[in-house]
């Protein structure tokens, strides 16, 4: 249109900045005559979220990630590094926290636990030595669609299903906090969202 004078495009995994380029390259390719800043998904989600002035985004689904907005409103994220580096607290690291908790009791080296059953009927894993195989040709989204067999397994006083849990938020605590320390803020009295399917 005509009255564009600029525009943000807010895209999945362009916090990467070799992906941030080559998106950047296409727009200049493609003849935009106007400003384009790409940014990543979660920064914007976050920039919208925390409009109003400092406080703290703490977001678990599939994945994680906190932002924190600064008193002069610069945003410090931590987190989102992906399933194998990071995403702490997620629903795809809770699921994979209480399957390997199901391997090492297995194993002998932690308490029987009702997981074992629920995780191997959940992923069709024909026994719990092969839950760890079965998991690697999922998907990360496949994987944390069975949180709420853990969560079940907690609720019915699994104390293993419920170390998971704990060992998880307490991980996500860690990733906010370094946001809040990254930003300069001091959480007393402090503005703290959650979003995502797991908060």
């Amino acid at each position: 249109k005509d009255d564009v004078e600029a525009a943000v495009a807010a895209i999945a995994g362009a916090g990467d900045a070799s992906i941030r380029s080559q998106m950047a390259q296409a727009v200049r390719d493609a003849g935009v005559p106007y400003p384009v800043a790409i940014v990543g998904d979660t920064l914007a989600a976050a920039a919208n979220a925390l409009a109003d002035g400092p406080g703290l985004l703490v977001w678990a689904g599939t994945g994680s990630f906190a932002v924190a907005r600064d008193e002069n409103g610069a945003l410090h994220r931590t987190g989102g590094r992906g399933h194998l580096l990071g995403d702490q607290g997620s629903g795809y690291d809770l699921v994979r926290r209480a399957a390997a908790a199901v391997v090492l009791a297995v194993d002998g080296l932690s308490p029987p636990t009702a997981l074992e059953h629920a995780l191997c009927e959940a992923f069709a894993a024909p026994s719990p030595q092969r839950l760890g195989a079965v998991l690697q040709q999922k998907t990360q989204g496949d994987i944390a669609k069975a949180l709420p067999i853990v969560l079940a397994c907690a609720e019915r006083g699994d104390e293993v299903a419920a170390q998971c849990l704990d060992d998880g938020m307490a991980a996500l605590f860690l990733v906010g906090n370094a946001a809040v320390r990254s930003a300069g803020l001091e959480w007393s009295g402090l503005r703290v969202l959650a979003g995502g399917g797991v908060l």
